[in-house]
């Protein structure tokens, strides 16, 4: 058929027979904000959180401008305050739904970038050598003689190297709060033997001050507790 008799036949047309097409074009699904499943033309049935999408981005991009990690856990929390019923269900649907609506919007979860740690091959020749070596001096020592205490500072406030950003970001910047260098000190200790001492616990204060005298008695009795100008584990922490 020439092309002229082609569209004069498509203008001639009921309108009965063009109107299924119409409609299909119109009621394509249009994404908003960014797709977070780009090879797929549904975008899947909604999420329940969908009715507060602008109060959560909202909270979400002004965490992340100010460099704070998102995490499924912080928005479930804020979804609980704002999308009715949602704290009815149970922690597992909560973080399913949570993660659904993320993907949805086009968020994933990143890690944080410039983050290294040396490989275990590279230090397994100088720890073979030192379990060597205390082998040879703990030989004749009695087991329960034979301490093992480690050290680790306990922040008051844990900062996750996990948050929720746009797909594609290559470099992901995050911001510790101001109560970074507040901490106590966490003294674990094992004898050769395998028997657990009991965990010493130091916080930062004065032997006489408010808390050593009026916190520290309120502890529960599953360590002991001791205050030190900066927290630190020294010699007068040891003869605790």
């Amino acid at each position: 058929m020439p092309l002229d008799d082609v569209t004069v036949a498509a203008c001639n047309m009921p309108l009965t027979d063009v109107t299924p097409v119409t409609t299909a074009i119109i009621t394509l699904p249009t994404r908003k904000f960014f797709s977070g499943h780009l090879r797929s033309l549904h975008p899947g049935k909604s999420s329940i959180l969908a009715s507060k999408t602008t109060p959560l981005l909202q909270w979400i991009f002004e965490y992340l401008e100010k460099g704070v990690q998102v995490t499924t856990r912080m928005v479930r929390i804020v979804a609980e305050d704002i999308v009715p019923n949602f704290h009815e269900k149970t922690i597992v649907a909560k973080n399913q739904a949570v993660q659904q609506y993320l993907h949805q919007v086009g968020l994933t979860h990143h890690v944080a970038t410039h983050v290294a740690q040396k490989s275990h091959h590279e230090t397994k020749a100088a720890s073979i050598e030192f379990m060597e070596f205390m082998r040879r001096k703990v030989a004749n020592m009695n087991p329960d003689h034979v301490i093992n205490m480690d050290q680790t500072p306990i922040p008051f406030s844990y900062h996750n190297n996990r948050t929720w950003n746009k797909k594609g970001m290559r470099t992901i910047h995050v911001r510790a709060s101001t109560t970074e260098t507040k901490r106590a000190t966490l003294a674990a200790t094992v004898t050769m033997s395998g028997q657990l001492l009991v965990p010493l616990l130091i916080f930062k204060g004065a032997a006489n001050g408010r808390i050593a005298k009026k916190e520290l008695t309120t502890f529960a009795p599953m360590a002991v507790y001791a205050v030190q100008k900066k927290a630190w584990m020294d010699e007068s922490m040891m003869r605790l």
